[in-house]
Order: C-alpha cells, then structure tokens, then sequence
C-alpha cells in the first residue's frame, strides 16, 4: 500500500524599498568577465571549457555631503551574464557568455508557474549554461537557433572529459496567438570507470507549443525525450505535460498543470520502475503593484508500489519588477 505524505510550503519574496531621495542619492556599478579555455597541455583530459562568468557589483550611497558608503559584491552564481551582438555575423544575433537554455525559457514561460513547479525539463536541463549561441530569423514567422555551451548548467563546473554541448532549434509563430518550439542538443557522456556506459551520447529533443485561446485563456503543451542519461545505455526518459492558464477577473486567475514520466532502462523490472505522474491545480490572487500570492494543491504519484507518493499544499508570493 502506498504511503502519502502532506507538506506545506510557504515562499515570500523580500522586498526592500527606498524613498525617491535616498533612490537619487545611491549609484550602481560594476564589472563582469568570463572566457573561453582551451588547454593544450600534454595529458589533460579537460582541453575546453567555457568559465563560469565573474560579476562584481558596486553600490554607491550618499548618505549626507560628509558621509558615504560602499558596499561590492563579488560571485559567479548568476543566472545570466552575457553579452549580445547584433552585427558580429551577418542576419544573426549572437550571445556570448551565460545565457538562458532556448527551449527551457520557451516552456518555462508558457507555463508561467515557477514559482510553484518547475517545467518539466528542470529534472534535465539547466534554466542557462556558459557559452555561445547564435539566433537567425530566417522568416518573419520563423527563427532558428544553434548553440555550444560547457552541458553541465550554470552553477556547476565543467566535467573532467571536457565536453561541449551543441544544440540547434527553431522557434515558430504558427498563426496568431499559436506558438511552437522545437530544440535538439547532445553531448558526449562521461565514460565510466568501470567500463558500463562508455561514454553514451545524452541527447535531448524537445517540442512545445502554447496557444492563447482567448484574452483569458492560454494553454500549452509539450513532448520531451532524452536518451542516454547521465551517459548510461538503455536508460531513456519521455515526458508529457500539459497546462492552462484562466483568468477569472483582473485580480484572480487559475491555473493548472499535468505530467506524465515514463523511463525505458535496461532494468524493466518493477523494482526499478521510476515512472509518475504529477498534478498541479491553484489559484493566483493580484495584490497590486506586480505582487501576487498563489496557494495550488501537487500530487506526484509514483508507479512504483514501494515508492511515496507526495501530496503538498504550496503557498508563494513573488514580485516582478
């Protein structure tokens, strides 16, 4: 018999506010870098890798004509530092440095529900990665996208081996209000030490699209499939979800969300069945002044018996700005 287990989970954005005069009286500055390496040393394994981007950011505060402070911070765990450059190839636009994985934004802002669940590809692929990518509009409907970067997602290091990941992908205005996107990347595995994967090739093929049936009605849905993962043979996932968005009022709005996991591994005995389902239904409340709160019930059920099943309550507050 399956256990069930109840969480609550609360999430609440801190917000610091600052009077127009002391907004006037403060200046922000700073410095951000990164680079490409190529290592030509005899014996390395590791002969190319994108480097985590540096951001060193200063803030300036006056406080009175006699007194002043300085505060700068210094980390490479950002999510985006890159730099984009709209002539450097002729028709593209090329971005260099740490920048958002295309199909990953695509579907994350289809859903529009971080803030509750992840998109379904957060289990494989990072939200950006170091690297190099270069965007073609090659119909006014139409643009395409290829890309290198290090595979292993921002916040973590390049691996040993030295891998890159290349991707190609296209994003398409259907007709209006229909969008769809399509991504493909792979990388080479890491090889095992003992000899059980070799290396295999991880790939990825993604496909979404997301339609805005009316004013207040958007939904959308996507195919995942990645094979070869963590670099072992035979050990293939396929994933389905799909969402909707309704906006009662302008204060009030629901959402809701379904996943299927199936997993296809060289074990196919129950004991190693690692498929689910996932349901996500909630509601999201306008505060005013690009602050909303969201309550929304999550059950993940697992196929496998011996497996918990998670039931959770989920209560967020965000900001945009």
């Amino acid at each position: 018999m399956k256990k069930k287990s109840i969480k609550l989970i609360g999430s609440v954005a801190g917000i610091m506010l600052m009077t127009g005069s002391a907004a006037m009286a403060a200046s922000i500055s700073g410095t951000a870098f990164g680079n490409l390496e190529l290592d030509q040393t005899d014996g390395v394994t590791q002969e190319k890798a994108f480097n985590a981007p540096t951001v060193e950011l200063g803030i300036d505060h006056n406080v009175s004509d006699d007194v002043s402070a300085r505060i700068v911070l210094e980390t490479n765990a950002v999510q985006n530092a890159y730099v984009t450059v709209s002539n450097l190839v002729p028709m593209a636009t090329v971005k260099i440095g740490r920048q958002p994985t295309n199909a990953y934004s695509f579907q994350e802002a289809q859903w529009g529900h971080r803030d509750i669940a992840e998109s379904y590809l957060a289990s494989h692929r990072s939200r950006a990665d170091d690297g190099v990518s270069a965007k073609v509009e090659v119909h006014e409907k139409i643009t395409a996208t290829v890309g290198l970067s290090n595979g292993e997602g921002y916040g973590n290091a390049q691996d040993d081996a030295g891998e890159l990941r290349t991707s190609i992908g296209a994003q398409i205005n259907v007709i209006d209000g229909l969008n769809a996107a399509v991504r493909y990347d792979m990388m080479k595995g890491p090889d095992a030490t003992d000899n059980t994967n070799d290396g295999e090739t991880i790939g990825l093929m993604a496909v979404a699209a997301g339609y805005q049936v009316m004013d207040n009605l958007s939904i959308g849905a996507e195919y995942n499939m990645v094979t070869g993962v963590k670099g072992l043979k035979s050990n293939d996932n396929t994933g389905l979800s799909a969402y909707g968005n309704f906006s009662i009022n302008d204060k009030i709005s629901a959402f809701g969300r379904y996943d299927s996991s199936k997993w296809d591994t060289a074990s196919s005995d129950a004991a190693n069945n690692k498929d689910y389902t996932l349901l996500v239904a909630g509601v999201e409340y306008s505060l005013g002044n690009n602050v909303s709160t969201s309550v929304a019930y999550s059950a993940k059920d697992f196929d496998k018996a011996d497996d918990t099943d998670i039931t959770q309550i989920l209560v967020s507050t965000k900001f945009n700005f």
